[in-house]
């Protein structure tokens, strides 16, 4: 048994071992990347204050643009036939941007974020809930 156990662990440690020599490769390059860029800057203005360069985050894989959530969400209530649940909302448009439909942290990431851009559609009266069975809620567009 301890054997078994010893060897998923340092399967497991071999991975996450492997995993850091990567991410340190890549954060390697990113710096000789970016000290590329300030030579290139300070070519262009040596007096330029690197530091007032704000770091910026790289989009997520669920990130939609400002109103895409919202666009989708009116465009599949309006080909709808009947009231849609949220949860069929979401798996619609993770197949769409082809995304695993099967990795439950992402799927609960955008039920969130549908989930929002329906309340704002609703405060807006664009779109009306219904109570479906249990906890699920349907939607359709109001009037």
């Amino acid at each position: 048994m301890t054997d078994t156990v010893l060897a998923g662990l340092t399967k497991r440690r071999a991975e996450l071992a492997g995993e850091a020599e990567t991410l340190r490769a890549r954060l390697a390059q990113i710096a000789t990347d970016t000290g590329h860029l300030d030579a290139v800057i300070r070519q262009f203005d040596p007096d330029y204050d690197l530091g007032s360069i704000r770091p910026k985050r790289p989009r997520t894989q669920d990130a939609a643009g400002r109103g895409d959530m919202s666009r989708f969400i009116m465009k599949v209530l309006r080909e709808a036939t009947e009231p849609v649940a949220t949860h069929d909302v979401v798996r619609r448009l993770m197949t769409e941007r082809g995304q695993d439909t099967a990795d439950r942290r992402l799927m609960k990431n955008t039920m969130k974020r549908v989930g929002m851009a329906f309340t704002r559609q609703k405060a807006a009266g664009t779109v009306r809930a219904i109570q479906g069975a249990g906890p699920v809620t349907l939607w359709e567009v109001a009037g």
